[in-house]
């Protein structure tokens, strides 16, 4: 219709309007008004006169002008022609079937409440549906049918390809009544055009409103990811996991969203570790291991089941360290053998991917088989012991209620899995055998004798360190092989208690009768070193009554095995009497260590290697090899003084005990003998396996009792007068 014939049309109405106070007449009245002939059918919507006779200007030439006219006109002709003749079907015409509209909904009333005269509702009306922007209008009075209204009119343009006018229909939807579903899709807009920003927020509006839109969660998630809001990202995976708990995206985001909050993190950590600022690498460690436990702790109570009443005393999994032979011997595979020796089922699997290689699937570990002349011939039993490299680290938690983590750094998915164990009600031991989570390990760099680079020292050893240190304090319990170091081991883990468990012997270790060797030419002392460490230690404490000794007896040999680096005018001096073999397997290694008369081992004296164990004093015990050691600690709480060996400190002691065992054969032998018969006792397998029994029985009590303290505290806690009333245990 012409602007010409509409202002023509409403001229006309308005007359009549006037005459009979512009009362709507809904159909059902007027089929009352109309008596109806020719048995015409009237239609089931609501009929809108005044709509009808704007709409359709050829009424007006044929003078139908009034609702009765208009009716009948409508119930004869319009309907079987297919007239709109309703704000509904109007709506219906534009492809907007799904639009819900007030009862009765007329033009008059779409007037009325937009404030406008008839003829300019009736333009703002088709300016609405024929515009490629959305105009503002309200449909009824009550803000959330309005509400409601422009979030169909929005979902129907969407379907439509029509976005831009969309997106302007979610936002009048939200202005009326503010939705979750509104904003959800006003989010999706400004994420489209890469306003993550503006999209984070909304999307945050959203979930206060509603927490049941998982794509809600999911694009706040995406937008956390650009924006590098990690922290948040996280908070947000959390809060839709309790929500939404098995899916998926959500489980993988939080995984995701950790690792890239732990990287964003721990550039700061590269940076102190590089300007050798270790208190406050220890310190932003700490910080941000606390923080990723208590992200992984919420998670881990959110989908695990209820904390058990009772833990499986007898399945104990190691996750651990693989990466050195004689980690994995004497802490890993050792270990392993005396919980099976102890009645328990026990299992071990690498804490990286990496180390799955170095991991034995079928035996506790391997040894190389020697001659069957050889007298230290392969004495490994057939162990029913296996080592997990296939399975997945949730299974391996599910199958085992005694947790031990040996020598592993708090890397995210070591917290994790730390957190995941104690809130399904595990037991978690932190297990180590160096001092590697002080502040003044590493020693320094010259140390090393150049076997370290710069970058291992730096991102390994000193990063480590921090590293270390914060997973050992999310831990239990303690396990430290010599009593130094469980002292500073039980200052960190939750309980404060850390248990002695000494590295010993096993199925693999040869032994051999102590004996003066009378065929042999020379005396052999032999120096052992299985690390890059102490060189240092070796050049300032021995080497100058080493040097004494080889000049005083001709007949005396220096043996060398593995990392030393020795003066090159020490060499040149001594060639003939000093020996230099490569680092080798440990089977190999035995074996040089059993064919000589003297076995040292040189450590200066400090916090680092007073935690030191003993393994270098009774592996040559257990070969019939007596030993000279430095005055540490550990030392001395082990070994007797000249009974089962010699502790001694300073050049002059070296050199007179040294002397005195090379030209005094029986006192050798006497020592060496001593020393196998209290190996054999104290360092057994079953001696080993009674210990470790003792160590999971105490903490297993331990947990137990402070399971009973905590349920007591909450008790008190929520009971009245709680002050008044003291409750034993």
């Amino acid at each position: 219709m012409t602007n010409n014939s509409l202002n023509n049309t409403w001229a006309m109405l308005r007359k009549h309007l006037k005459k009979t106070a512009g009362k709507f007449i809904p159909l059902s009245q007027t089929k009352k008004i109309i008596k109806l002939e020719d048995n015409h059918m009237v239609m089931d919507s609501h009929f809108d006169w005044i709509l009808y006779c704007m709409l359709h200007g050829d009424l007006r030439d044929h003078g139908i002008l009034d609702e009765k006219k208009a009716a009948l006109h409508f119930v004869k002709h319009g309907k079987k022609e297919g007239r709109v003749a309703s704000i509904s079907d109007l709506f219906k015409r534009y492809g907007l079937e799904k639009i819900s509209l007030p009862d009765d909904f007329s033009l008059q009333q779409f007037a009325e409440l937009n404030e406008l005269e008839l003829i300019s509702a009736w333009k703002k009306l088709e300016k609405f549906l024929n515009s490629e922007t959305a105009e503002f209008i309200k449909i009824s009075a009550l803000d959330y049918e309005n509400s409601k209204f422009f979030l169909e009119l929005a979902q129907s343009y969407e379907l439509s390809e029509k976005k831009e006018k969309a997106y302007q229909c979610y936002i009048y939807s939200n202005y009326f009544k503010p939705s979750s579903s509104a904003l959800e899709h006003i989010g999706n807009w400004h994420m489209s055009k890469g306003e993550y920003a503006a999209a984070d927020i909304v999307y945050g509006k959203a979930l206060q409103i509603s927490k049941k839109h998982k794509w809600a969660y999911k694009n706040t998630i995406n937008c956390c990811f650009h924006l590098k809001n990690y922290e948040k990202g996280i908070s947000v995976a959390t809060e839709g996991l309790k929500n939404f708990p098995d899916l998926n995206f959500l489980q993988s985001s939080f995984d995701q969203l950790i690792e890239k909050y732990w990287l964003e993190n721990e550039q700061r950590l590269v940076a102190l570790s590089l300007c050798s600022e270790r208190s406050a690498l220890i310190a932003e460690t700490d910080k941000t291991v606390t923080s990723i436990a208590g992200f992984c702790r919420k998670k881990a109570l959110l989908l695990s089941n209820p904390i058990q009443s009772r833990i499986n005393k007898k399945r104990v999994l190691i996750i651990g360290d693989f990466g050195l032979p004689q980690c994995r011997r004497y802490r890993i595979y050792q270990k392993l053998e005396q919980l099976a020796a102890a009645g328990f089922v026990a299992n071990a699997m690498p804490w990286t991917e990496a180390q799955k290689e170095l991991a034995d699937p079928e035996q506790c570990y391997k040894t190389e088989v020697m001659e069957d002349d050889s007298p230290y011939h392969d004495k490994r039993r057939e162990l029913n012991l296996k080592v997990y490299q296939d399975l997945a680290f949730e299974e391996a938690l599910a199958l085992n209620d005694i947790i031990i983590f040996y020598r592993v750094p708090a890397y995210p998915h070591i917290i994790n899995l730390i957190e995941t164990a104690k809130a399904l009600g595990k037991i978690t031991f932190y297990e180590i055998d160096d001092l590697l989570f002080e502040p003044i390990y590493p020693p320094p760099l010259e140390s090393y004798g150049g076997y370290v680079n710069q970058d291992f020292y730096f991102n390994g050893l000193v990063k480590g360190m921090a590293y270390y240190r914060s997973a050992a304090r999310l831990c239990q319990f303690g396990i430290a092989s010599t009593k130094p170091l469980a002292e500073k081991l039980g200052q960190l883990v939750t309980s404060g208690n850390c248990f002695l468990h000494r590295n010993g012997l096993d199925c693999n270790t040869p032994s051999k009768a102590p004996e003066i060797k009378k065929n042999k030419t020379y005396i052999d002392i032999f120096y052992g070193s299985g690390t890059h460490a102490h060189n240092i230690d070796f050049i300032a404490e021995v080497l100058p009554p080493l040097d004494k000794l080889l000049a005083k007896h001709a007949n005396v040999r220096l043996i060398i095995a593995g990392y030393l680096q020795l003066p090159s005018d020490f060499l040149t001096k001594y060639k003939h009497q000093v020996i230099l073999k490569p680092f080798a397997e440990l089977s190999t290694y035995l074996t040089y260590l059993s064919e000589v008369d003297i076995n040292i081992a040189v450590l200066l004296e400090d916090d680092i290697t007073d935690c030191k164990s003993e393994l270098k004093w009774f592996e040559a015990a257990s070969l019939g090899v007596p030993s000279v050691v430095s005055k540490t600690r550990n030392y001395l709480d082990v070994i007797r003084h000249e009974v089962d060996g010699f502790v001694v400190l300073g050049q002059n002691e070296w050199f007179d005990t040294l002397d005195q065992l090379i030209i005094n054969p029986n006192k050798r032998v006497q020592i060496a003998k001593t020393a196998m018969k209290r190996v054999q006792e104290d360092y057994s397998v079953a001696a080993l396996a009674d210990n470790m029994k003792n160590v999971i029985e105490t903490a297993i009590t331990n947990f137990y009792q402070e399971q009973k303290i905590l349920t007591c505290n909450n008790y008190n806690t929520a009971m009245p007068n709680n002050n008044e009333k003291l409750i034993k245990l």
